[in-house]
């Protein structure tokens, strides 16, 4: 007893100190009024939209049938089976031929959700209490909790920063968690939260140095949506990477004539390879799995293959940088970064004007216009490619590619800290995860722009609380126009609202 009082005087509360613990404390508060917060939105939006919503009507018709006891899509359909979106499926019950990504969401919410559905459905022969729309859309509200948190245990493992600064990542990890175009899907049946998470989920078990586990999930992530195997390479290239460089030792290197150089790091390259095998092993499984996948479903996507056909869209850089100056403005357009583009673009001059032409090149000569981008008014998208992009002979197209080369410079030089192997993957993965993509979506964005974020140092409070004040704004503006600004077409009486 006398033991334990002289640890509380010194601070030590049960073996933590005293800061430790009101940390843990304040970690519980915040997590606890964010869920609180998610909650009352989708019960907000639950109650003005009591019905499946534009894609929610595909996920959440199969997630149902699954609830119900009904696999035999997974059991018996081959993927070569499934019909573009101008063929009708063969029985509505069984799979809908729009969708383009595997089952992951909805195997996930029947393991997590489908005991509280039957609590809920419980004596009563009634199907719509069956797995209803708001158990699932509840599935988005948990990724979404645990994908701040999650953002968190990384960004503590990455940055190893002081105790003391805990506190700011615990609050840039809640900012960026609510970026908006992410943020918005917690509270519909979509795919993108759950996809983030077991991202998410690989990267922490990957910086933690448990490779095999982090394969695990990242294979789970594939369920979720197909390109996150760009993301499991990413961490397999890194890794591999990493322990070749680990392999020889520097002092050896730099006692030696450059000849023996190159030799030392073969032999330092052949005796890492083992290693590199044992840790990469599961990432490498995966993407054998994967290639598997590929030759057996003749392609990457499901269903509706004629919209999802992969094309050379270079395009896409230039629009994920104006996504990136935008939902970055804060980190990206300080006095400090501007001084600094400023010199390099008197210093090199070509090298700038060159990225500036290669941009309106892009713009010009490599955009693709998609049928769905022209023909459906309820995205953001749309008012963007019919404004701004989209205008032919537009010359705010091209005014703004200067603002695309200072972007992409500055997120090079945000990510000091990191190693250039790392710097080059995330480049390459970044363009081969949005190039393929022929439509314009906001979301196929969201994972290289949380890896890009989550690894800068967050060591100012002011750009945070800037970040999280306009994250704030547009969360708040979406919401308010998805819910209340309702609008009918003229050939439907049904109530259509603007979403991501």
């Amino acid at each position: 007893m006398a033991q334990t009082f002289v640890e509380r005087q010194n601070g030590f509360i049960g073996g933590k100190t005293s800061a430790e613990v009101m940390f843990n404390k304040i970690v519980i508060l915040i997590g606890t009024a964010f869920g609180f917060a998610i909650l009352a939105v989708m019960i907000l939006v639950n109650d003005h939209l009591p019905e499946p919503y534009m894609d929610e009507i595909f996920h959440v018709q199969q997630t149902q049938t699954y609830c119900k006891g009904n696999f035999t899509y997974l059991l018996s359909s081959h993927p070569n089976a499934m019909m573009s979106c101008l063929s009708p499926p063969i029985d509505d019950k069984l799979w809908n031929p729009k969708i383009t990504t595997p089952p992951g969401l909805y195997l996930t919410t029947l393991g997590f959700l489908k005991p509280f559905s039957e609590l809920y459905a419980f004596g009563e022969d009634d199907e719509k209490k069956i797995c209803p729309l708001f158990i699932l859309r509840l599935m988005n509200v948990i990724f979404t909790c645990a994908n701040s948190y999650l953002i968190y245990l990384i960004s503590v493992q990455i940055h190893q920063i002081p105790r003391t600064s805990k506190l700011m990542l615990l609050f840039s990890s809640v900012s960026l968690a609510t970026l908006p175009p992410l943020f918005f899907f917690s509270f519909l049946y979509y795919t993108d939260p759950g996809s983030l998470f077991f991202v998410l989920l690989m990267y922490m078990f990957d910086v933690n140095e448990l490779q095999p586990l982090a394969a695990i999930f990242g294979a789970i992530s594939l369920l979720y949506r197909q390109t996150n195997i760009v993301w499991v390479f990413f961490l397999a290239a890194h890794t591999s990477l990493k322990l070749t460089i680990d392999a020889f030792s520097e002092q050896i290197l730099n006692k030696n004539p450059e000849r023996q150089k190159r030799r030392v790091l073969m032999k330092s390259l052949i005796q890492a390879l083992p290693q590199i095998i044992i840790v990469c092993g599961g990432y490498a499984l995966v993407g054998i799995i994967f290639i598997a996948f590929l030759v057996y479903n003749n392609g990457i996507v499901l269903g509706d293959r004629l919209a999802h056909e992969a094309v050379l869209h270079l395009a896409q850089i230039p629009y994920y940088l104006g996504f990136v100056s935008f939902f970055a403005f804060p980190w990206i357009f300080t006095a400090n970064n501007i001084k600094k583009f400023m010199s390099i673009s008197v210093r090199y001059p070509l090298r700038v004007l060159s990225g500036v032409a290669v941009m309106v090149v892009v713009l010009y000569r490599f955009a693709y216009t998609h049928p769905y981008l022209l023909a459906d008014n309820r995205h953001y998208t749309f008012y963007i490619w019919k404004r701004i992009l989209g205008r032919e002979g537009s010359a705010l197209t091209y005014a703004v590619t200067p603002v695309y080369v200072f972007t992409a410079v500055t997120m090079y030089q945000l990510l000091q800290r990191k190693d250039s192997n790392f710097k080059t993957l995330l480049i390459l993965c970044t363009f081969v995860s949005v190039v393929p993509q022929k439509l314009l979506e906001l979301r196929y964005f969201l994972v290289p722009f949380v890896i890009w974020r989550m690894n800068i140092v967050p060591t100012n409070t002011t750009v945070l609380s800037l970040e999280l004040a306009l994250y704030t704004i547009v969360n708040t503006f979406t919401i308010y126009m998805f819910v209340f600004k309702t609008f009918k077409w003229p050939q439907n009486n049904e109530l259509q609202r603007i979403m991501w």
